[in-house]
């Protein structure tokens, strides 16, 4: 689960307001995700409404609920019961952690590209303004890491499954 203990020393550290539950500790699934955007300010009565929606454990992805309500994923994700959101400046002691988790389901979602992989993340190492990923095979690429503002965890009912996931959500 994604509960503080000495492998993420950084989940010892204060989230953002408004994020302090605690995850369950069923976890069927494990994902990263990549693309989400950070900027908006959803008024109070799209909050309110917002938290009303995910009390209920909607299926569907944080993506489609963000457009029903017009927000960002992000706020999607502060809404959320027992999300955490981190620093962005972490992004190097997560994925470090993450690559140790044997395998997982990486996604790339936006309005045109649902890219999934299932696998052993790779290690990385930054040069020329990227977090290049070292893989030989599977996946490789490279990620503008310093774009990462935010970290999440979060675990919520997903397709009938209990899902864990950490988002990188970058700045717009």
């Amino acid at each position: 689960s994604f509960s503080p203990d000495s492998r993420w020393p950084f989940l010892g550290e204060q989230p953002y307001a408004g994020i302090t539950n605690p995850c369950p500790s069923t976890i069927r699934n494990q994902a990263t995700y990549f693309g989400a955007n950070s900027m908006s300010t959803p008024s109070s009565a799209q909050q309110h409404d917002l938290m009303a929606y995910l009390s209920t454990n909607p299926d569907g992805t944080v993506e489609d609920i963000a457009k029903r309500y017009n927000v960002t994923p992000l706020d999607v994700i502060r809404l959320t019961p027992g999300a955490q959101i981190f620093d962005g400046a972490q992004f190097d002691a997560v994925w470090d952690e993450i690559t140790q988790w044997g395998d997982v389901t990486t996604l790339v979602n936006n309005d045109d590209l649902i890219l999934e992989f299932h696998g052993e993340l790779p290690t990385g190492t930054h040069r020329h303004g990227f977090f290049n990923l070292r893989g030989k095979k599977g996946l490789s690429g490279h990620i503008r890491a310093t774009h990462c503002r935010h970290i999440a965890l979060v675990e919520r009912p997903f397709m009938g499954m209990d899902t864990a996931s950490v988002w990188f959500i970058n700045e717009a």
